[in-house]
């Protein structure tokens, strides 16, 4: 656990005006938190940024109000009653951004953060961020206390970036609410404090916000710091897995295969790991391609196995690189290959996957790896 130095937020959705993709304070939070927060999709409810308008013709002259040129830069976004163009929502919301609109200069601030229609920049985007977090803009407020929590785009700041959230926390947003709980729990940025972490955790997950309601229901799961509740447990958990987060997706599995919380279901099981998977994680990936090796809610297909283990292998997930290289070995699902055995096993092992290296024991001599290029080659042990 590195307690004063924050790990990378990964961003949840690329949309201006709502909370972008899962923000982590990755090495903030202890391992619970940890594990309950890297999924790489979750919802959250709409905040003050574009949403969806009724298709209507584009107005043959410019807008003038500032409101109306932000609501033209949403539909370019998000090509409503128009052709997408990122080039021109940024001309819009930066019409609206420089006629002092709050929500344009924080749509602005995702422009430059994501690299739609502008060359990507940390820095520029902490600057439309702040412009709108000092209009209280809580999504702007918010925003610029990740950059700040991070140290990306700025200098590593985390009172800023707790006194950020806390603003935006006061107009109730509930992802700031999760991101001050993680804070709380750990005593980074401010003292530590459990009690208030967990009612501003639960404030969050009450709110909808889908990285809280996983924390809450892990929570509920282990006993820490609240009365241990299967029945909660699986309540929590699930509503993070119907709001996309695969973390939560996994956990429901887990719940579904086990019976704790929920009436046990294969099929359940292997529908809710494959929503997993299907985000692209090498955790689940790699659990997915256990399902299907064993049979859980589906025919057993070595095949599929061995395509989840590759995918998850690809991005240096130890386990399926170790599991990969025995597939190769044997001839599960693919045809045996002792070069491409010896490749898996070797990439486990250097990565610390100590079962690897007995495998690599038994594989016949004389057989050298082959030179396979590797998506995403740094380990993941597991």
């Amino acid at each position: 656990m590195r307690g004063s130095t924050p790990g990378n937020y990964r961003r949840r959705s690329s949309a201006p005006g709502r909370r972008a993709t899962a923000r982590l304070l990755c090495a903030l939070v202890p391992a619970l938190w940890l594990a309950a927060c890297q999924g790489p999709a979750e919802k959250t409810p709409p905040a003050s940024g574009p949403t969806s308008v009724t298709p209507t013709p584009v107005p043959a002259t410019e807008p003038g109000p500032a409101e109306a040129a932000f609501t033209l830069g949403s539909r370019y976004w998000y090509g409503s009653g128009v052709e997408h163009d990122d080039a021109l929502a940024l001309k819009w919301f930066r019409r609206a951004a420089d006629l002092g609109n709050a929500r344009g200069q924080v749509a602005v601030g995702y422009c430059y953060l994501t690299g739609r229609g502008v060359k990507k920049s940390a820095s520029e985007a902490l600057h439309w961020f702040e412009l709108g977090a000092a209009q209280n803009d809580p999504n702007g407020q918010v925003e610029a206390g990740a950059l700040y929590a991070t140290g990306n785009g700025a200098a590593l700041d985390l009172v800023k970036a707790r006194k950020l959230f806390e603003a935006a926390a006061a107009q109730n947003n509930h992802s700031a609410q999760f991101d001050l709980a993680m804070m709380s729990f750990e005593g980074s940025g401010m003292p530590r404090d459990p009690a208030k972490g967990l009612t501003l955790l639960r404030a969050a997950a009450e709110g909808g916000d889908t990285r809280a309601e996983t924390a809450l229901g892990r929570l509920y799961m282990s006993g820490d710091g609240v009365p241990a509740s299967a029945t909660d447990a699986a309540r929590w958990i699930k509503a993070g897995a119907d709001g996309g987060d695969a973390r939560a997706q996994a956990l429901l599995a887990q719940l579904y295969r086990s019976g704790n919380g929920v009436p046990k279901d294969d099929a359940a099981a292997f529908a809710s790991m494959k929503k997993a998977a299907d985000a692209g994680g090498a955790a689940e990936q790699y659990q997915l391609g256990e399902y299907y090796l064993q049979g859980v809610g589906t025919p057993k297909d070595e095949a599929a196995a061995v395509e989840q283990f590759g995918k998850a292998a690809a991005q240096g997930y130890t386990r399926a690189q170790y599991m990969l290289g025995l597939c190769y070995a044997d001839g599960i699902g693919v045809g045996k290959d002792q070069a491409q055995a010896r490749h898996w096993l070797l990439m486990a092992a250097d990565g610390g996957y100590v079962k690897a290296r007995q495998a690599l024991d038994n594989l016949p001599s004389g057989v050298s790896g082959a030179a396979i290029p590797v998506s995403g080659s740094a380990a993941k042990p597991q």
